[in-house]
């Protein structure tokens, strides 16, 4: 799109453009390859893993634990969340986006962690995998994991061993860890939560309908504190409710981005997410258009600029 400067969107509302497209379309997802869905098994009692176990979201009750969460997606990718002394709070905000920053991770599959800061918690990512006989996770450059589930299946007893390199947490040098947890409660089985629970990646920015490529003009951007080249950006949605988003920009080292999203309704076409600066709900729903190959987010603005953000399959 071919704009004079004087012809542009304002500075206020283009800086808000981009901090939705580069930042807050962090949604969609996994790194790999299946779909948010899995068949349930008709187990009971105490057992080992299987794959309905693998997609789960495992919330540590244990106060005093060093880990929150343990997340285990249906795109073999695991979230780990790390115990905070402090309550988060507005997060440390990524320069260039206005984004909230709550790690930074190299690319998968190694695991990769930002040094915790009073605002800020810990995460691992990466990969992970499954012995063939279901009895352990490894998760790839973090540690290996065992899933002792309960009668009901709603909680277990959770082992990780972690590996050697993965930094201690405050004066615990210990690296075999048992927690309580709890599962968390995964969004019913649809279509679009289906189609949602991919891998994505950016395609490209429509403004009003038309290809939107503010990098190719960093001197009309600049004091918008837009990216001077093209952003990398990968997603990922879980029907536990999670988002990730990994953000590359010109040649930085990669950002981590996780938050909350769900439906707005049983329509499934538009969706809430969390705020990266406060935690909180916004109020203002995103719509989405879904199909087997292809993602697209549209959002219309208070001056009727509408911003459409396009994904494909990884």
């Amino acid at each position: 799109m071919n704009l004079s400067i004087q012809n542009k969107p304002a500075a206020g509302r283009c800086k808000r453009v981009f901090l939705h497209a580069a930042a807050a379309l962090m949604f969609t997802a996994a790194l790999f390859l299946t779909g948010c869905y899995s068949n349930p098994s008709s187990g009971s009692g105490t057992e080992t893993p299987n794959r309905r176990t693998f997609s789960a979201k495992w919330e540590i009750t244990d106060p005093d634990a060093r880990f929150a969460s343990i997340e285990l997606t249906d795109a073999e990718v695991y979230i780990v969340v790390e115990r905070e002394e402090k309550p988060l709070a507005k997060g440390r905000v990524n320069a260039f986006s206005g984004a909230v920053t709550f790690s930074k991770a190299a690319p998968l599959p190694k695991a990769s962690a930002l040094q915790s800061t009073p605002e800020t918690a810990k995460i691992y990512t990466g990969k992970y995998t499954v012995s063939e006989d279901s009895v352990e996770v490894f998760l790839i450059g973090f540690g290996t994991l065992q899933i002792d589930l309960s009668a009901d299946e709603k909680s277990a007893v959770v082992k990780l061993q972690l590996d050697s390199d993965v930094p201690p947490f405050r004066n615990d040098l210990s690296r075999d860890y048992e927690f309580n947890a709890q599962k968390v409660v995964e969004m019913a089985f649809s279509k679009n939560t289906e189609l949602i629970c991919r891998q994505w990646k950016f395609v490209r920015f429509l403004l009003n309908g038309e290809l939107w490529e503010p990098w190719k003009e960093p001197e009309a951007w600049a004091a918008w504190e837009f990216p001077k080249s093209e952003p990398q950006i990968t997603n990922l949605f879980s029907k536990e409710g999670t988002y990730l988003q990994t953000l590359t920009v010109d040649g930085a080292e990669p950002l981590t981005i996780l938050g909350q999203w769900k439906w707005v309704d049983e329509n499934e076409n538009a969706f809430y997410h969390t705020d990266w600066k406060t935690g909180n709900w916004q109020t203002d729903a995103v719509n989405v258009t879904l199909t087997e190959t292809a993602f697209a987010v549209t959002e219309i603005f208070n001056n009727g600029d509408i911003l459409t953000t396009e994904f494909e399959l990884f």
